[in-house]
């Protein structure tokens, strides 16, 4: 099963990557690679004020940390006064690049967004890997491929891997955090759950999902009561906005 489950990993992995780059810019995958490298930059100059935490805060922020993270490696800092070699300007006029102010300093970036991109298919992947998992306890390791097959080939399922996307890091927290409840691993259930809460605010269903899985198996539901504790209190360490006024920013976003 274990080898089934890597071929099922890099198979789909390889379905993502085929014309990653072929399929341009939505208009929020800018979005959520730039709040999160201004977010970074906030956390590695310790600015923790209410107004440089303002900036695209209609979404929690863990998403954005994670595919912001893989940005510098697309930035060229062209703050004047600056100066560039040969071999980089060759590269520049050789390929797609848009200019981007982040707070006073301005850059070139790359239009395609290949890093993050491939974060995200590598957390769709997963997430197609642990529903082969999955599967398998209901099915042979021949029939569970049924599941991660139909997945991978839904065509709104495999665009959303391919592009920067909230719904790829939503779906592997969801179905991780059922793999590891219906394996008794109800703390790091918790955990996943309230980590997509983060991603994106409507992944609080994923509490109500691990509610019904916990009362599917028959286990203890008062570890549910646990839910809203580990949740903020995730939130207020990883997002200083919420420092200030609180809930006004919570309601806010």
């Amino acid at each position: 099963m274990r080898h089934l489950a890597w071929y099922v990993f890099l198979g789909s992995l390889l379905i993502h990557l085929l014309g990653l780059n072929q399929l341009g810019r939505t208009w929020d995958e800018p979005f959520k690679v730039d709040t999160g490298y201004v977010a970074w930059d906030n956390l590695f100059h310790a600015r923790v004020g209410e107004s440089d935490w303002t900036y695209g805060m209609e979404h929690p922020p863990l998403a954005k940390y994670i595919y912001g993270s893989l940005l510098p490696p697309h930035l060229l800092d062209i703050t004047p006064p600056f100066q560039i070699d040969k071999p980089t300007y060759d590269h520049v006029m050789s390929g797609l690049w848009i200019s981007q102010q982040f707070r006073d300093r301005l850059f070139m970036v790359q239009y395609d967004l290949t890093l993050p991109r491939i974060l995200s298919a590598l957390a769709s992947s997963l997430a197609v890997t642990l529903t082969y998992l999955l599967a398998t306890s209901f099915a042979s390791p021949i029939l569970a491929l049924a599941a991660p097959l139909t997945l991978v080939l839904s065509p709104r399922y495999l665009v959303m891997g391919q592009l920067i996307t909230f719904e790829s890091l939503s779906v592997l927290a969801t179905v991780a955090l059922v793999y590891y409840a219906l394996r008794k691993r109800l703390y790091l259930a918790l955990v996943l759950a309230a980590l997509s809460f983060w991603v994106r605010y409507s992944n609080l269903y994923s509490f109500l999902l691990l509610a019904l899985v916990l009362i599917f198996t028959k286990q203890k539901l008062w570890y549910l009561l646990l839910a809203p504790v580990i949740t903020f209190v995730i939130g207020l360490v990883i997002w200083p906005l919420l420092w200030h006024e609180f809930p006004h920013y919570l309601l806010q976003t």
